[in-house]
């Protein structure tokens, strides 16, 4: 039963996300964002020079989320690992590098998402055409 009420949610929000006017490309981007998203908050460090844990390793969770969001395979491993000094991370900094990126994609997301209602708005008056 609660798979059947998840379909009808997924349908749901396709449906309005193409009420908005967004094409099925554009659809299918966001869908592969919030997986995205979703497979960044299931990464797991470990160790004083981070290493992606042996069920993110065994589960492709790195590969997952690179192929959601359409990036070349292992991009993220060296961002996520590595500073920029190319010195390791620990898996605290690790953590923290991969949530700041979810939040960046979250962020642009919500960007996204909510153009077309902005674009929809009236424009509030600037004070230079107000008297006074």
């Amino acid at each position: 039963m609660e798979n059947e009420h998840d379909a009808a949610e997924y349908t749901r929000t396709l449906d309005a996300l193409r009420a908005f006017g967004m094409s099925d490309e554009e659809v299918n981007g966001v869908m592969r964002v919030v997986a995205g998203t979703m497979h960044v908050g299931e990464l797991r460090y470990f160790g004083t020079e981070a290493s992606l844990s042996s069920g993110c390793k065994q589960s492709g969770r790195m590969l997952l989320l690179e192929e959601a969001l359409g990036l070349p395979t292992n991009s993220l491993v060296s961002i996520f690992l590595s500073s920029g000094t190319k010195k390791r991370r620990s898996s605290e900094e690790a953590k923290e590098a991969s949530n700041g990126f979810a939040r960046l994609l979250y962020s642009r997301l919500f960007d996204l998402l909510t153009a077309p209602v902005k674009a929809g708005l009236p424009q509030a008056e600037s004070d230079t055409t107000k008297d006074g």
